[in-house]
């Protein structure tokens, strides 16, 4: 591997950290520097709770500035002081020396633990020197029956 693989490497990591941080501390500054002007953020459902698409920087931070500070209060979910996005296997595969492909595995904790848990596709594109989401494709594979989030109902 050359310096410049390990340089983009990290690099990726670094946009990969700032979007988990940003999200759970609800920074939408930080949260929004992660992305291209052209991104997508695409969240694939995981019923009762529909999917979406964000096409745009626009409509990205359209949906970050209408985060709440924690705890969440919503008559709809279950309390959560805090929200803390754990990655774990995260595989990147350079493809040019501006363009990767990433997949991450998460586990979401809150107050009552283990709440829910995915995984994260990425198309990442370089400019100048950081690297940016192009489009990132969210996809739940376990939830808790008593999370944080909208309950699953029998």
């Amino acid at each position: 591997m050359t310096t410049d693989e390990v340089l983009a490497r990290e690099g990726i990591r670094e946009t990969i950290a700032n979007y988990t941080i940003a999200g759970d501390n609800r920074d939408a500054a930080l949260f929004d520097q992660q992305w291209t002007k052209d991104a997508v953020l695409e969240f694939l459902g995981f019923p009762p709770l529909p999917g979406f698409v964000c096409r745009g920087l626009a409509e990205i931070r359209a949906r970050s500035a209408a985060w709440r500070p924690l705890p969440i209060v919503d008559p709809g979910l279950r309390s959560a002081t805090f929200i803390r996005h754990n990655l774990t296997t995260c595989r990147i595969e350079l493809i040019t020396k501006a363009r990767a492909r990433a997949k991450t595995y998460f586990m979401v904790i809150t107050d009552i633990g283990l709440d829910h848990a995915g995984n994260y596709t990425d198309e990442l594109v370089r400019e100048g020197e950081r690297w940016l989401f192009r489009h990132r494709e969210i996809a739940l594979v376990w939830r808790s029956p008593h999370g944080c989030f909208p309950p699953v109902r029998a």
